[in-house]
């Protein structure tokens, strides 16, 4: 399920509401392992990868691509398109029925686009292809868009900026604003590298990144 948080009250705890209907989610099959959103394409939004696993048996993995700006009926702006067999870069991830647990999106290969690895469960003994360990897949990601990735080191040279921010402006005023965050992990038994990546679609530089270290400190680089 996606849920959006639709409200806040002390008194009555936090709302959410399931928006797996609108985006197209919640029709997916298997038990949902590892998730992330990550911008696959470099087009400066974030698509939703999922990898699925029913124990002893398999189950395929899903990518959604994301159209935004897209508005439904409720007015909610989603565009989540499932793309799991179409795309040529993620076909072989996607279509490959496995028993997967644990997900993670970074760019093994330092092309500038993100990659994808995730772990198999060790209940199954007989993976369909690889080995019984872990699965790894390549993007071969084709359309020229460029992507920026930031590695934040903190004072003394301290790698340790989990909680840290990063927003990263492209097109001018009134432009593409993106937001990353360090975080200690991203879903299940899985931590991914803290190098932010952002896809940068058309453009070919950005107009600035701003930073919120974990101790409230801010900083504003320009190009």
């Amino acid at each position: 399920e996606i849920q959006r948080l639709t409200g806040s009250d002390a008194s009555v705890g936090l709302l959410f509401t399931n928006i797996g209907p609108v985006t197209g989610t919640d029709t997916i099959f298997g038990t949902g392992w590892g998730a992330t959103f990550a911008d696959m394409d470099n087009d400066g939004d974030k698509e939703l990868l999922t990898t699925r696993g029913l124990g002893f048996n398999t189950a395929p993995n899903y990518l959604f691509l994301n159209q935004y700006p897209a508005l439904e009926a409720d007015g909610l702006s989603v565009a989540l398109t499932d793309a799991s067999a179409d795309v040529p870069e993620f076909s072989d991830l996607l279509t490959t029925w496995d028993d997967a647990r644990a997900l993670a999106a970074f760019d093994c290969d330092n092309d500038g686009d993100l990659d994808a690895v995730y772990t198999r469960s060790p209940l199954n003994p007989s993976p369909l292809i690889g080995n019984r360990i872990a699965a790894f897949f390549v993007n071969t990601l084709s359309n020229g868009n460029p992507a920026l990735q930031v590695s934040l080191v903190g004072t003394g040279g301290s790698l340790n900026t989990i909680g840290a921010r990063a927003w990263l402006r492209t097109g001018g005023v009134g432009g593409t604003v993106q937001m990353h965050e360090v975080s200690a992990g991203s879903s299940f038994l899985n931590q991914e590298p803290s190098r932010l990546h952002f896809g940068l679609g058309s453009a070919t530089e950005a107009d600035w990144l701003a930073i919120r270290w974990f101790d409230g400190t801010q900083q504003v680089l320009t190009a």
